[in-house]
């Protein structure tokens, strides 16, 4: 059984159990009472007044409680977020799935018969050359025949921003005999299309393409809602949870709606950002092998995802070697805790080169030759030319890339997430500010650089969405950086309860902004007529949409709100006085100042050293490890032996 508040661990040193709060228990020192300061002359003790996940407060005898760590043992809550987080994303990027036309999304149609084919079981198809095309080498695939139809379904409106969605003929499943369809994705590692591609065996036309959607959005939504449970199991994770709904952008949610393998890719490195960002930054809070291992599966689905997730998972492995502690380090080679990520890396490594090497997906690559990109200095000038254009649809921009949200959201959600990356650089320590400052560079650098060898064959073909799995790890490591060094301030924490609703309105206006584009075309004003294009069950998936993202956005921002008895502490600083409990809970009187020289007075306690290093990467933390913290729900024998201790202050009180 865990033990209870008010317990006292009975080791001499005054160390009691204060409770437990979102899977952690809280630990500290309390100092008995003079005898005959409580009217039945009993010893009390001082109730810990520890904030959600374990900011220390100094009460008014003079102590620093130690912050609360996070515990394996607090699963319950830990899974009812996840899936609580994955239901509500789910939702979300659900509403994109069915507000979208169908094919209405870059190379959809194509995806959508790879798909197909996957499920059915042909990985890769023929191989058809076309020379002089803009598709030099294509793949024909054996699917039902009237997916065909789906390469040109949208010509009526897609490239016309003033044309309702309406002239687009039905998707029918005219004839089901299979026959060759072709696909410029056809090389493409099949791990995303062989789970999304499983709805078109048991539907067809219309229903299975939504099918193929709906299940991508569920898939996609599991991946951000692991991430965001990372970070908020992770140290400060009230703010690093709201740094990583900032993170995740209408164009994430976009993508993982529609039938793409970028929407998997996209979740996939949001995913491994925030399960490894907290674990390199404080390993002591976490289970190194566990959370290690999950990072690197997460690694592994990003990298056979996409002919270029190799390259962005290098350079995400790049910035966590930067920002990693020595503690990490400590902590990952003691008891050969790398060995099962090393595994899980090591094989999927192999599968991805192994597809590269045999398939060739970047063979299929189509472009538009342009002889006088051949010049280096012109290809440069021409791509840092489109940087403008990349990061804006990394942000907002849906459709055949060419519906682009109103300038004003996103300036406002552009400016938070530059900001944020602003305030890590200038605030962060120096670990986290190269890591940050690397992060940051890569993310405008790589879009430039890699488009240089083949411009001249392919032209400038980089997208926004290309580099989204490793810039989406901007705010997360901005918010590391920033807590890095003073920790969740006033600042900090008001700020990142002024981003979440912030991100829920640009989320918002991201859908309804889509909607209008489709309904009646730009050229009409809103809600002028009726709504020419409808989405399949009218109002349904918009108003649920509007609901998931305000419920996620609230589930994010209740953590950072101050309790009513903390509005003072919160907007002064200063430390709320504690409280003697009586510990059966019969009463609860407020500590009087004791007198100078009084009898009352306190004595102090003398100081206790620091913990040696046990190997396990808590060296000079001041924080209990993660065996530690099992034994503490376990009640098991070492708890009193392996406690992290507080060292003295000039004051006689102590700080964790």
């Amino acid at each position: 059984m865990p033990p209870k508040a008010g317990h006292h661990l009975g080791d001499g040193r005054g160390l009691v159990v204060a409770g437990d709060q979102d899977g952690h228990v809280l630990v500290g020192h309390a100092a008995p009472l003079a005898a005959g300061y409580h009217p039945n002359g009993r010893h009390d003790w001082v109730q810990l007044l520890v904030g959600l996940y374990g900011n220390c407060v100094r009460t008014n005898v003079g102590r620093a409680e130690p912050r609360a760590f996070p515990l394996t043992g607090g699963r319950g809550r830990g899974l009812r977020f996840f899936l609580l987080s994955w239901f509500l994303l789910s939702v979300a990027i659900s509403g994109w799935a069915i507000t979208t036309p169908l094919f209405a999304s870059p190379d959809e149609p194509a995806h959508v018969v790879k798909a197909a084919a996957v499920a059915r079981g042909e990985l890769t198809g023929r191989t058809i050359e076309q020379p002089g095309t803009y598709f030099e080498i294509i793949t024909g695939v054996e699917v039902p025949e009237y997916y065909a139809d789906s390469m040109d379904n949208t010509e009526c409106f897609l490239q016309k921003a003033s044309e309702a969605a309406d002239c687009a003929p039905d998707f029918a499943a005219g004839d089901n005999r299979d026959a060759e369809v072709q696909t410029w994705i056809g090389r493409y590692p099949p791990l995303y299309y062989a789970i999304v591609g499983l709805p078109s065996l048991v539907s067809d036309g219309t229903a299975a393409v939504l099918g193929m959607r709906v299940v991508s959005a569920v898939l996609c939504a599991g991946f951000f809602a692991l991430g965001l449970w990372a970070l908020r199991t992770s140290r400060h994770g009230r703010v690093m949870l709201a740094a990583g709904w900032l993170a995740v952008t209408p164009t994430a949610l976009f993508f993982g709606g529609m039938v793409n393998s970028s929407g998997l890719e996209i979740a996939a490195g949001f995913a491994t950002w925030c399960l490894l960002v907290p674990l390199v930054r404080d390993p002591a809070a976490h289970h190194v092998r566990g959370r290690l291992a999950a990072g690197m599966t997460t690694a592994v689905v990003l990298l056979n995802t996409r002919p270029g997730s190799g390259l962005l998972a290098l350079l995400i492995a790049v910035c966590l070697v930067v920002m990693a502690t020595r503690e990490f380090w400590r902590a990952a080679l003691a008891e050969r805790r790398w060995v099962p990520a090393s595994t899980i890396g090591a094989i999927g490594a192999v599968c991805a080169g192994a597809w590269l090497l045999a398939v060739d997906p970047t063979a299929s690559l189509g472009g538009i030759p342009d002889s006088k990109l051949g010049d280096v200095s012109t290809a440069l000038g021409a791509a840092i030319g489109l940087t403008g254009r990349y990061v804006k649809e990394q942000l907002a921009v849906f459709g055949a890339l060419n519906v682009t949200l109103h300038g004003l959201f996103l300036v406002l959600l552009g400016g938070a997430i530059a900001l944020l990356v602003l305030a890590g650089l200038v605030r962060g320590r120096a670990g986290t500010r190269w890591a940050l400052g690397l992060l940051l560079v890569a993310s405008f650098v790589v879009p430039v650089v890699s488009q240089i060898p083949s411009a001249a064959d392919l032209g400038l073909i980089w997208q926004g969405r290309y580099g989204l799995p490793m810039s989406i790890g901007l705010p997360i490591v901005a918010m590391a950086a920033l807590t890095s060094r003073h920790g969740e301030d006033r600042l900090t924490r008001w700020s990142a309860l002024a981003l979440t609703p912030l991100v829920a309105g640009v989320h918002v206006a991201a859908l309804f902004w889509s909607l209008w584009r489709y309904g009646y075309g730009f050229g009409v004003p809103l809600f002028s007529v009726p709504l020419e294009w409808t989405p399949p069950g009218t109002w349904t998936m918009p108003v649920a949409f509007v609901v998931a993202v305000s419920a996620l956005s609230a589930v994010v921002a209740f953590p950072l709100v101050p309790p009513r008895s903390s509005w003072r502490r919160w907007s002064t600083g200063r430390s709320v006085p504690a409280r003697a409990v009586d510990p059966v809970g019969t009463e609860d009187v407020r500590d009087p100042e004791p007198a100078a020289g009084s009898a009352t007075a306190i004595p102090k306690e003398p100081a206790t050293p620091r913990v040696p290093d046990d190997g396990a990467g808590t060296a000079g933390a001041g924080v209990p490890s993660h065996d530690l913290a099992e034994n503490i729900v376990s009640g098991g024998p070492n708890v009193v032996e392996r406690m992290a201790h507080v060292e003295p202050v000039s004051d006689g009180g102590h700080r964790p």
